[in-house]
């Protein structure tokens, strides 16, 4: 990323009057806070009017979805459209999702010993725009999508009774209001409240929220003229006065050390007016030596504020902070934290996951974190746009130089109005933390935020923007910080080189968290610990008897290679190749092949065992126990392996989900690879093994069960207990909301599905298969035998037949003889579709030969696949092919030259083979070819597309169309392809 960057002034020292205090005891405030993300009714309306009723108290929204915070409706959870991100990322696509209103709806109580106490609701994010109200009344409005913000509940509450929290969510990009972003090109926006509520009762002498945009609150932390010998503390906090008489109170601000030891106490005196929010400024004495926060120690201080209404602690606030300096060297375009420059080595993450979009738990941030800080050993970090508080905290404790954008990307007019809030939101948000050393104004914009409002907020910063252009930020000077992208990530815009439309494929670990080669080498040259990869892409069976190279990454002195043991050398990864060194002319063999490597005396060692045949599914999850709560979910990933439990490359079988127990799937229940795909726009996100899928709790307590199944492997599963939690209602009420009634949020669309009611030729099985050790031969005798004898109405002549034992076969080779009844009954299911289909194919005027391959088609796809097709949808599809012409067949060893009405071609090429039929094809023009080849490859399953990229002065891709060879190619009548 290339970064503009201007060093400011630090914070000017207002010298203030202070005393200090000896420690005194922490006493526990007033202050309650409770999240109430649990037991929301939500319904989508795509009408683009908000007030309609559904605000009112006496609603009867019994028959709404239950769901809990974090909640889009963006995802397929909701639009079933297919697609880990978001399939139809403009409202011009669809704009179904986008210009309607999403309403939540949230019940709670409380009591009447709260009446003197003041009640608000906090809102960590809620995208883009929403109406609050409470008990039908309005409450307000806020604008944007990362912002936190709060309003007082406290003249509306009823005490004692049900009280309705009503808010009315639009996420419409191009809004009349201007929000920032509004068409965001390089990441999703999902319409939803995906950040956490709660509910805050304090006393009505109190410190406000931090974070808001319309007042003040919390605190903010500097450090001006710190040194390595000494530094002091300027604290600054704000109390409101909400009594009918003014307050005498004092702030107790005690600085305490990261083994929470009270280092000083800053006490401070004022009197307070009635609706008076009043800031006081306190200023420590010096604090010797302190520990300084940075990359390689981030070590945090806190303060504890206390206000006290007489003798009692009325309310508290605590906010991290560290001691550290930092400049932009002009000169030499670096940073410099305490002196110290930084190399800058890191990147940019988003807050999305496959199926939850931006409604992740926090659990999930922290896994990203951990995984940047500890293997990835990053020290920046970057986004384009605020995350949730909780990365912030993350950065600080795991010591990443951190850079927060205001989300104002790409030369759009926003509204001005909005970007001072938004900009407001950030600052005062996330001031104290020692880890945001930039505040970044805007991306590929002549619309940035201007300057003049970071500055009014927060002169300690160095402000950064991003390809701004206009200068609309304000006067910035250039320097180049290089930084890359975490992880594969849904965007709005598509990108050349992805399988899947909205899908950025350039992270060091795809949309699943599964490292990529990239991630080995960033490891190598930026890792602290010693370590040694060795891309495996050539030791596979496949390879076997081949001089490859084989490369290795290591951040060490010396690696040597080993081949079963044998050593192939040594070579020394350093700067001049990247950490990265290649073995030459390495014979690929059965077995093993590892690397030791060294550095300063320490070593490690890593290897690859090649794999046999793919034999069975396993599956490990995020979580083995979860709480019973709609907001509880759990990462499932599935990998392919040998019968030795040996990871097999390339395997990208279809796979299918399939749960019992209190929980849903929030992904769809059947992956097909997207391996062959380029630019669809529809897919799981899915190139080859390992994926993952996420399971839902539905909040009931309860096992539950996940298995995978896919033709030919033994299934997966994996085992999740949901545990019932006793939540405390004793200060605010949630009624729980039951499923029973209630409907999920669906647009009805005329679907045909896959028809379950196939004709049963062959019957589930009940028990397990134990055969013993045989060949496959020997297998596929047992498996005919015992098919026909319990199912004798079964046609053993066919392909289908003969494929479901050949698959049977290879099972049982893989697993010695052994074949569950549940896997057994998983590829039974298949081939009685399979006939299904293929009866259908039988009935046609089609072409022997080519009906015959249809039917090979149709028993590879489904039996021995597993790829799930709409029989509906394949019967129309059959009849749109046209009868009658002629059937090619590009030769290979295996033809039959003596089939009846075929053609034999030695060309591959599409153009050649109908040229071999119709030679006039040659003089066609270039248009009607073009229409022709699409025409033939609609018809034919057989034939191939490979599109190219543009080469040098071409501004088309190039497509060819090949056909497989030995497979029938129908080529219809020339009256369907002639000029």
């Amino acid at each position: 990323m290339k970064v503009i960057a201007l060093l400011l002034l630090m914070l000017f020292f207002f010298p203030v009057s202070f005393s200090q205090e000896k420690p005194i005891v922490k006493q526990k405030s007033n202050r309650i806070e409770k999240i109430i993300d649990a037991q929301w009714a939500f319904n989508y309306f795509p009408s683009s009017s908000a007030n309609s009723g559904y605000e009112d108290p006496g609603y009867n929204d019994s028959g709404w979805q239950a769901v809990s915070i974090p909640h889009t409706w963006n995802t397929y959870e909701t639009t079933r459209e297919i697609h880990p991100f978001i399939r139809n990322s403009s409202e011009l696509e669809n704009p179904y999702w986008w210009l309607g209103w999403g309403w939540y709806r949230k019940h709670f109580s409380l009591g009447s010993d709260y009446t003197d106490k003041k009640i608000f609701v906090e809102f960590e994010g809620v995208q883009k725009y929403c109406k609050v109200w409470l008990n039908g009344k309005y409450v307000g409005e806020h604008k944007g999508g990362y912002g936190c913000f709060d309003f007082d509940l406290t003249s509306l509450i009823k005490y004692g009774e049900d009280n309705v929290l009503a808010v009315a969510v639009n996420n419409r990009q191009n809004d009349e209001f201007k929000i920032l972003p509004m068409v965001p090109d390089s990441f999703d926006v999902y319409g939803g409240i995906y950040r956490n509520v709660k509910l805050v009762i304090t006393d009505k002498l109190f410190i406000p929220m931090q974070g808001s945009a319309s007042h003040e609150g919390g605190t903010f932390i500097t450090t001006p003229g710190l040194s390595e010998k000494e530094g002091v503390v300027r604290v600054q906090t704000w109390v409101r006065n909400d009594n009918l008489l003014k307050k005498s109170c004092v702030l107790l601000s005690s600085i305490t050390d990261a083994d929470n030891k009270i280092l000083q106490v800053i006490k401070s005196e004022a009197v307070i007016n009635p609706g008076e929010l009043y800031k006081f400024d306190q200023t420590s004495k010096l604090v010797r030596k302190p520990h300084l926060w940075s990359t390689e120690d981030p070590y945090l201080y806190k303060v504890n504020c206390q206000v006290l209404d007489g003798k009692t602690v009325v309310d508290a606030y605590t906010s991290p902070f560290g001691f550290r300096w930092f400049r932009w060297d002009e000169k030499d375009k670096s940073l410099y934290l305490n002196d110290k420059k930084i190399a800058i080595h890191g990147g940019i993450r988003y807050q999305d996951y496959p199926w939850l979009g931006d409604a992740t738990p926090e659990w999930i941030t922290e896994m990203d974190l951990r995984d940047m800080a500890e293997n990835l050993n990053f020290n920046f970090l970057t986004s384009l746009y605020p995350n949730k508080g909780l990365l912030y905290d993350l950065a600080d404790k795991y010591g990443i130089v951190t850079e927060e954008v205001c989300p104002g990307v790409k030369g759009q007019k926003f509204s001005t109005e909005v970007q001072e809030q938004q900009i407001k939101e950030m600052i005062r948000r996330d001031r104290n933390h020692p880890s945001i050393i930039f505040w970044n104004m805007g991306s590929e914009t002549n619309n940035g935020i201007n300057s003049e409002f970071v500055v009014n907020e927060d002169s300690t910063r160095i402000l950064a923007a991003c390809c701004i252009r206009e200068d609309s930020t304000g006067a910035l000077s250039s320097a180049n910080v290089y930084t890359w992208l975490y992880e594969d990530h849904g965007a709005a815009r598509d990108y050349p080189d992805s399988r899947l439309s909205h899908i950025d494929p350039s992270g060091s670990v795809d949309i699943y968290r599964v490292p990529k080669y990239s991630y080995y080498f960033w490891q190598a040259n930026f890792k602290k610990d010693p370590m040694v990869f060795i891309q495996p892409e050539f030791w596979r069976s496949v390879y076997i008897g081949q001089k490859e190279k084989i490369t290795v990454n290591s951040n060490c002195d010396t690696v040597e290679l080993f081949v079963n043991g044998v050593s192939k050398g040594f070579l020394m990864p350093n700067q001049s190749n990247y950490h990265s060194v290649i073995f030459k002319d390495i014979v690929v063999e059965k077995g093993k092949i590892s690397a030791i490597a060294s550095k300063n005396g320490t070593q490690v060692k890593t290897e690859i065992a090649m794999a046999g045949e793919p034999a069975k599914i396993v599956l490990r999850g995020s979580q083995k126990k979860i709480v019973a709560d709609r907001g509880s979910v759990v990462i499932i990933t599935a990998d392919i392996v040998d019968s030795q439990g040996i990871h097999v490359y390339d395997e990208n079988n279809t796979v299918k989900w399939t749960l019992s127990g209190p929980a849903t799937l929030v992904g769809p229940s059947v992956y097909e690879s997207d391996i062959n795909k380029v630019q669809e726009r529809e897919g799981v996100g899915y190139m080859d093994m390992p994926v993952a899928n996420i399971i839902r709790s539905t909040g009931k307590p309860g096992m539950i069960h996940v298995t995978l199944s896919a033709s030919g492997l033994a299934s997966g599963s994996y085992d999740i207990e949901a545990d019932d939690t006793i939540s405390d209602h004793s200060v605010i009420g949630e009624p729980v909301l039951e499923d029973n009634g209630r409907s999920k949020v669906v647009r009805i669309l005329p679907v045909v599905n896959r028809s379950d009611e196939a004709p049963r030729e062959i019957k589930i099985a009940d028990e397990d298969f134990n055969l013993g050790l045989s060949d496959e031969k020997g297998y596929i005798r047992m498996m005919r035998e015992y098919v026909f004898k319990n199912n004798p109405e079964a046609d053993t002549s066919t392909v289908e037949f003969r494929t479901l034992c050949d698959l049977f076969s290879a099972q049982l080779l893989n697993s010695s003889g052994h074949l569950s009844a549940v896997d057994y009954n998983f590829n039974a299911d298949h081939y009685n579709y399979c006939r299904l289909i293929c009866g259908y194919v039988n009935s046609t005027r089609l072409p022997v030969a080519f009906k015959n391959g249809l039917k090979k088609y149709y028993s590879d796809a489904i039996i021995m696949k597993g790829v799930e097709k709409n029989a509906g949808e394949e019967m129309n599809w059959l009849n749109w092919i046209p009868s009658g012409g002629t059937v090619v067949i590009v030769q290979n060893e295996k033809n039959d030259p003596g089939l009846t009405g075929v053609i034999y071609s030695k060309s591959d090429q599409l153009e050649d083979i109908i040229s071999a039929v119709y030679p006039q094809f040659v003089n066609f023009s270039k248009e009607t070819k073009d229409r022709d080849f699409k025409f033939i490859r609609k018809i034919n399953p057989y034939i191939q597309v490979t599109k190219g990229f543009p080469k040098d002065n071409e501004i088309q891709t190039s497509v060819s169309y090949t056909a497989e060879k030995g497979q029938p190619i129908l080529i219809p009548l020339l009256k369907f392809i002639s000029e």
